[in-house]
């Protein structure tokens, strides 16, 4: 056996330094991804809520309509925030008077990204200004109709 060669049991410097700048980047990259995570965080929640407040007041202005052909034709609204929105409504007449299932497509044109969005929902709605009054008498007599049978067949 020769005497210079001994048995290696550990790393040398220079492999620790290696392994130590490795992990010190490494940790460095990381920590500086999850500060830049934190920071996006609340601005895509404030993005969000003003997505969902534009929403909620071109609804608005939408079922505003008194007029049911002027909902259905559709049209055209600038958001507060200065988004453009095309939007169709469709209506069906419920079972019961004077309620309506609302289908409202939106077309959404983002002025800051440049970037369109779609959106649909469907809506219950109760609104007497949209009935047809000789459907909605009809309506009113089925549904008395329909309580008298009951009443008759409890001895109210």
């Amino acid at each position: 056996m020769n005497p210079r060669r001994t048995a290696r049991h550990g790393f040398t410097l220079v492999e620790v330094i290696v392994a130590l700048a490795i992990a010190f980047v490494s940790l460095g990259v990381l920590t500086q991804a999850f500060v830049y995570s934190l920071e996006a965080l609340p601005s895509e929640q404030t993005n969000r809520q003003i997505e969902r407040d534009d929403l909620r007041w071109v609804r608005s202005q939408i079922l505003e309509s008194e007029d049911r052909d002027v909902l259905e034709d559709g049209g055209e609204i600038t958001t507060p925030t200065l988004d453009e929105v095309e939007w169709e409504a469709e209506l069906e007449e419920a079972e019961l008077p004077d309620l309506f299932y609302v289908t409202i497509q939106y077309q959404w044109r983002d002025q800051l990204s440049l970037e369109d969005r779609e959106h649909e929902e469907t809506l219950l709605i109760y609104n007497p200004n949209w009935s047809d009054p000789t459907d909605r008498d009809s309506l009113l007599e089925d549904a008395q109709d329909a309580i008298e049978r009951i009443a008759d067949e409890r001895d109210w």
